[in-house]
């Protein structure tokens, strides 16, 4: 056991250097298109939006990743490694210094999910919320290495399993770590909602019962919490609770686990708890998250959730496999 845990501590450092270099050198693809005219195309509806530089950063990602640990498995929101159009210039001559190119084989099954522009339609629309999402997880169970960035407010949240979480490379914790010594008695029940700002997001579906459900959800929760946010990006606003900037997060119906597994690290590793909207254990495949800063916050807001019926297309519980 001991000598696994060892293989994955190692495993995540290394890729997390490897993560941090795709995620910046994909940044600036976004921020040389960030006031050009944009290519678009569009996926589910008129509001799930893709662009080139969508493509192009996706393909550089996984040409960088896929150098260094060819037999991992690579799951993206475009499709581009399903498709196998991985563009191996993305390598040339790019060597990291640290991390050698794995030979071998892994343990478990390492995927990488990435969401090259988590934000798509603030990209396209000029609001700088916008981000590349890049997580590692063993077995769709345990996150080892999380990198978000937003290269347009060049913040860049990162994770590796059992060191922490940091932004910029300074550590960093969720709302309420340390407000005193020794801490208070955390507020239980509605209670721990009182003084929280919780953000969420409406999501691309536009079908009635979608945007009833949606609406139903912002009106149970919205006389218990200080604030409702929605900035636009799933993987942005679990970093903000990571950073103590929210104090909870939720969504049900997003795109897929590209948008989620980096942010599970980086929340898990800063100190919070990601658990399904209904309260149970979270499923990365689920395409439902809840994520806050104690146990007490995320325990009530699931309560709240759990009794607004969700709409016949939403995604309903399924228990991680």
């Amino acid at each position: 056991m001991a000598n696994t845990a060892s293989y994955f501590d190692r495993l995540a450092s290394e890729a997390e250097c490897i993560a941090i270099d795709a995620a910046r050198d994909a940044g600036a693809l976004i921020r040389q298109a960030w006031d050009k005219s944009k290519v678009l195309s569009t996926k589910s509806g008129p509001a799930d939006l893709v662009t080139d530089t969508d493509k192009a950063a996706e393909r550089l990602i996984f040409g960088r990743i896929k150098g260094y640990f060819p037999t991992h498995r690579f799951v993206g929101e475009e499709g581009t490694s399903e498709a196998g159009d991985l563009d191996n210039s993305a390598l040339a001559g790019y060597r990291h210094p640290v991390v050698v190119p794995r030979t071998g084989p892994d343990k478990g099954t390492p995927t990488w999910y990435v969401d090259p522009v988590d934000g798509t339609t603030n990209f396209v629309h000029g609001y700088p919320m916008s981000c590349v999402s890049i997580g590692l997880v063993v077995d769709d169970s345990t996150p080892l290495m999380g990198v978000v960035y937003n290269p347009i407010t060049d913040e860049l949240f990162t994770a590796t399993r059992g060191k922490g979480a940091r932004l910029n490379g300074r550590p960093m914790y969720v709302a309420g770590t340390q407000v005193s010594h020794p801490d208070p008695p955390l507020p239980t029940g509605l209670e721990a909602l009182k003084s929280a700002l919780v953000g969420t997001e409406v999501g691309a579906s536009r079908v009635p019962e979608v945007v009833q459900a949606t609406n139903s959800r912002l009106a149970a929760i919205m006389p218990h919490v200080r604030g409702i946010r929605a900035v636009g990006s799933c993987a942005l606003q679990m970093c903000y609770v990571a950073a103590g900037r929210l104090d909870a997060f939720f969504e049900i119906g997003f795109g897929g686990p590209w948008d989620c597994a980096a942010g599970w690290c980086i929340v898990t590793e800063a100190g919070g708890v990601t658990v399904d909207p209904s309260g149970a254990a979270f499923s990365i495949g689920g395409r439902r998250v809840l994520c806050a800063a104690n146990t007490h916050i995320a325990e009530a807001l699931a309560g709240v959730l759990s009794a607004v019926p969700c709409a016949p297309s939403e995604p309903g519980y399924t228990p991680p496999e």
